[in-house]
C-alpha cells in the first residue's frame, strides 16, 4: 500500500467522481512534501481568483508532483497519497503556509509509511522473513494473524526484537532455538543460552566462520532463537547448568530452524551430559 495523508485515510479509495470540498484560500501559497526522506516536491498553487476548491487543489498536487503522487477529495477530505507502495515508502508534510488550510498535518512527527503486502502463510512453514527499512537492533516488534475470509484478527503477540540483516543470503542460514521452562512448567525468562562456534574454517562466499560467543536471553515465553551459519558446529550451553550440547546447523535449506536442543541434531542427549566427577565433602567443624 503507499504512504497517505492525513493519516485514517489509508483504506480510503478514490472515487470515481472526486467531491468539490470546500474553497479554501491559497492561490499563491505553497505546500511541501518530502518522499522517502529524500526528495522535496514544492506545489504552488495557482488560479485566476484567491479560492480554490480542494478538488482544484488536488488536480495541481498531482500534477505538479512529477509523477510522484496521487491526490483525490473523498469525503470532504483531501487526500494524498504516494504512487510507490510497500514499507519503504514514506511521506511527509514538511510546510507551506497552504497545508493546514487543506487539513495536512505538518507536525515532524507526522509521517505516513506504506505498507508491504501481508505475509501468506503457508503449511508446512515456520519460518517467514520481514525486512524492516527504517528499523533499528533496539525496536521490538509484535504480530498478529489476520483471516482474509472473515476479516477478524488475532491479538497481538509478545513483543520481541528484530535480528540485525546478516553479510550472506538468508538461504545461507538456519533459525536456531530453545524453548525453557522451570521444574513447574512455567516459562523460564532471562536464562542465559550460550552458543560457542567451534571453528572448522566453514566458509560461505567471501566469509569465514570463526570462534567467538553468542550469548542470548531467553523471553517471557521461554524462548530464546538466533540465525546460524549452515555447515557449522557448535556446542550449546544453558546458564548455570551442566548443559552443553555439540550441534551441526544442518545445510538442507528445506530445514528452515531447529530446536537446538533437539537430539535430531546434536550428538549428546541433553540429558546425559558428562560432568567431570569432582570428589566432595562434607564439611566439618574442627
Amino acid at each position: 500500500m503507499p504512504a497517505t495523508l492525513p493519516f485514517g485515510q489509508e483504506d480510503t479509495q478514490a472515487p470515481l467522481v472526486s467531491d468539490a470540498g470546500k474553497s479554501v484560500p491559497i492561490v499563491g501559497l505553497t505546500s511541501e512534501f518530502f518522499l522517502g526522506e529524500q526528495q522535496t516536491v514544492t506545489v504552488t498553487f495557482t488560479g485566476s481568483g484567491t479560492y480554490l476548491t480542494y478538488a482544484e487543489a488536488a488536480a495541481q498536487i498531482a500534477a505538479q508532483s512529477g509523477g510522484l503522487l496521487v491526490s483525490f477529495v473523498a469525503g470532504g477530505i483531501l487526500i494524498v497519497r504516494t504512487v510507490e507502495v510497500g514499507i519503504k515508502t514514506l511521506l511527509r508534510c514538511v510546510g507551506g503556509d497552504a497545508s493546514p488550510l487543506l487539513g495536512l498535518p505538518t507536525s515532524p512527527s507526522a509521517v505516513a509509511f506504506g505498507r508491504d503486502a501481508r505475509i501468506v502463510l503457508v503449511h508446512g512453514r515456520q519460518d517467514y522473513g520481514f525486512v524492516d527499512p527504517h528499523g533499528s537492533s533496539s525496536y521490538s516488534y509484535k504480530i498478529r494473524f489476520f483471516n482474509t475470509e472473515a476479516r477478524t484478527v488475532s491479538q497481538y503477540s509478545l513483543p520481541f526484537r528484530g535480528e540485525s540483516v546478516a553479510g550472506l543470503p538468508v538461504s545461507a542460514l538456519c533459525r536456531g532455538y530453545v524453548d525453557l521452562m522451570d521444574s513447574g512448567g512455567n516459562p523460564l525468562e532471562n536464562q542465559e543460552v550460550l552458543i560457542y562456534n567451534d571453528f572448522n574454517a566453514t566458509k560461505r562466499e567471501r566469509f569465514t566462520a570463526v570462534g567467538g560467543t553468542l550469548k542470548l536471553l531467553t523471553d517471557k515465553r521461554g524462548h530464546a532463537e538466533a540465525l546460524l551459519l549452515r555447515g557449522t558446529k557448535i556446542v550449546v550451553g544453558i546458564g548455570g547448568t551442566p548443559v552443553a550440547r555439540d550441534v551441526c546447523i544442518p545445510e538442507d535449506q528445506k530445514i528452515e530452524s531447529i530446536n537446538l536442543l533437539s537430539s535430531l541434531f546434536g550428538t549428546n542427549d541433553v540429558f546425559n551430559v558428562a560432568v567431570p566427577n569432582i570428589p566432595c565433602y562434607a564439611r566439618r567443624s574442627l
